[in-house]
């Protein structure tokens, strides 16, 4: 994940924040709603496959220090004394 991802969703919530004050002010509350509702639903579209990916490496094993070199209780160094 990257930081233009941040900064994408970022950038419309900031969108999406202004234009459902605009449209309350005017009267049109449904609209403010349905425009939020977009604005989750594309989001959710850009964050839920990093989300697969990241259940999927912890699954597996692979990704973010949980595979073959985290040490565990059975393969730690014989010279360190336990925690």
């Amino acid at each position: 994940m990257g930081v233009s991802l941040i900064f994408k969703i970022a950038a419309v919530g900031i969108l999406v924040t202004i234009l459902s004050q605009i449209l309350k002010h005017s009267g049109r509350e449904e609209h403010a709603f349905l425009l939020s509702l977009a604005g989750l639903i594309l989001v959710l579209t850009w964050v839920i496959p990093y989300i697969t990916c990241f259940s999927s490496d912890r699954k597996e094993g692979t990704g973010n220090g949980y595979g073959k070199n985290r040490v565990t209780w059975d393969n730690r160094r014989p010279d360190r004394p336990a925690v």
